[in-house]
């Protein structure tokens, strides 16, 4: 084992795809994982499955069939954890699954369920975990977005706006867990697995291999000095995003702002050539009242 302190991770999603990748490295490395993912009808556990595969290599793996849809489900994988391995310290939100409907043909309901299961269901997760790390002053919770999240993608509108959530949340308890020795952060990863292989060249399957993602999970997991970012993985590729706010145009001086003014300095109101990050939204907004 590598870890001169065993941890334990809980990973949801990790039957199949970059969830199970994740599993079996982080095994590998000495940790205990919790492999979670729901049974579907007439079909073999494929948490059960990871598991069997993590414990003929000599790791520490055990299945949990709870569906991220439940609330309660956070709460069982926590206490699950406490029960087989004795403690919890990492929760990897991996879950998710994708759609292919643009918004004028999609149905609110289509639409609700995919927000149900990869943002409510992060969060049924997150709650309590979060809180028990809070308590005891340790851990990690790493979310999953896409480039989706980030930029959009045509065809993903629910999709998109699940995985943009999702960084809104991680950045709001990156920000209540500053004084707390915890790490949250967000990745962004893209590997050849049964979600994207419909998407991906011969080449690039070949190219965009799970093993070329695992080891920054690991990484953020176990990091102290990384939190509250955003970080893109593939290909062996690891880069940072950033929302950025530009110095824009300050019509304040004007008694009366008309939109013509607006438009008249439009050139130099999308200019990115200076731009900021900011701490939080009252830094933003504070930056107005300058």
């Amino acid at each position: 084992m590598n870890n001169p302190v065993e941890r334990t991770v809980a990973i949801t999603g990790a039957g199949k795809g970059l969830g199970a990748a994740y599993a079996t490295y982080l095994a590998s490395n000495g940790m205990n994982v919790l492999v979670n993912n729901r049974i579907h009808k007439n079909q073999k556990s494929s948490a059960e499955q990871i598991v069997e595969e993590i414990r003929n290599m000599g790791g520490n793996a055990s299945a949990n069939h709870s569906s991220i849809e439940d609330p309660n489900s956070g709460k069982e994988i926590l206490e699950q954890c406490l029960d087989e391995f004795g403690s919890f310290d990492y929760l990897i939100n991996n879950a998710g699954v994708a759609e292919g409907k643009t918004f004028h043909q999609t149905t609110l309901q289509d639409f609700n369920e995919i927000i149900s299961i990869n943002f409510t269901g992060a969060v049924n997760v997150s709650h309590a975990c979060f809180q028990h790390m809070y308590e005891n002053d340790f851990g990690s919770i790493l979310f999953t977005t896409s480039g989706a999240g980030l930029f959009g993608q045509h065809g993903m509108p629910a999709y998109s706006s699940s995985k943009a959530g999702l960084i809104g949340l991680a950045h709001s308890l990156h920000l209540e867990a500053k004084t707390k020795n915890l790490n949250i952060n967000v990745l962004s990863p893209f590997a050849f697995t049964n979600m994207t292989k419909n998407f991906l060249t011969t080449s690039q399957k070949q190219q965009f291999t799970t093993d070329k993602v695992t080891p920054i999970v690991k990484f953020l997991l176990e990091s102290q000095r990384i939190s509250g970012n955003i970080f893109i993985a593939g290909g062996g590729q690891f880069k940072i995003a950033k929302m950025i706010e530009n110095t824009g145009i300050d019509l304040s001086a004007l008694n009366q702002i008309s939109d013509v003014e607006i438009d008249n300095n439009l050139q130099s109101l999308m200019s990115l050539e200076e731009v900021v990050t900011r701490e939080d939204a009252s830094e933003s907004f504070e930056a107005l009242e300058n």
